[in-house]
């Protein structure tokens, strides 16, 4: 029976970040790529992510999916064998994050979800990416063809999540860290935080990539979870 992989999506994402993976780890791999839509509860992602897992799953999780992959190790460690967190962070809601957010939110309330690609998609790639459609096109798809309400949900999941820095230290499975060099949201430095943290973890940093390092160097990503794969 093959090892079941479930891939766990940020905001405003679904698996169109994760193709790239769900194409390469298939053939050894039962994969599941899961977008959360509709959802505005960490909580409630991880245990809608729980109630389909076996035990032995390895968890992979991408921005917001890293914080709820976190939040499925809360509610049932004896189902995880091991987690990947890619481009993402523990800090807990600062007054900054909230007005930031807020502005988010009131400018797609007056101007659509379009703004978001120019506001919000395109600041998260690399440099060299923002101008490659290969890239931007499918990117910019899948934002557009999420709603203002659906943003909003993930807003206040994000606004609302649990502490987690505590949880990190009690955690014994193998745990792999993944960020782009040019991720300007979650940065390189915030991972080597969180590595002193985990008792068993190690951390790659994928050059050439921003925060949507799954899909902006999906071949580097891939060679990266394939070798930490093996290992674990």
């Amino acid at each position: 029976m093959k090892t079941s992989l479930f891939l766990l999506s940020g905001v405003l994402c679904d698996e169109t970040v994760w193709q790239a993976q769900t194409t390469y780890f298939s053939s050894h791999y039962d994969v599941h790529a899961i977008g959360f839509r509709g959802f505005d509860n960490l909580v409630q992602m991880a245990q809608a992510v729980v109630n389909r897992m076996p035990a032995g799953s390895v968890v992979v999780g991408h921005s917001m999916g890293a914080r709820v992959a976190l939040e499925v190790y809360r509610l049932a460690p004896e189902k995880v064998r091991a987690l990947a967190l890619w481009d993402t962070g523990v800090h807990g809601v600062s007054s900054t994050e909230i007005q930031k957010r807020q502005a988010m939110l009131d400018l797609v309330e007056k101007e659509g979800m379009t703004c978001l690609v120019k506001q919000w998609l395109l600041p998260m790639l690399a440099t060299a990416h923002r101008s490659q459609p290969h890239l931007v096109e499918p990117l910019t798809r899948m934002v557009l063809g999420m709603t203002p309400a659906e943003h909003g949900g993930f807003i206040r999941a994000l606004l609302h999540r649990p502490e987690v820095e505590s949880l990190l230290p009690t955690i014994t499975i193998p745990v792999l860290l993944g960020v782009g060099a040019e991720d300007q949201w979650s940065p390189p430095t915030q991972h080597e935080a969180m590595l002193v943290q985990l008792p068993n973890a190690m951390l790659h940093i994928i050059q050439g990539s921003g925060h949507m390092a799954p899909f902006e160097n999906g071949e580097s990503v891939n060679q990266v979870l394939a070798q930490w794969l093996t290992a674990v």
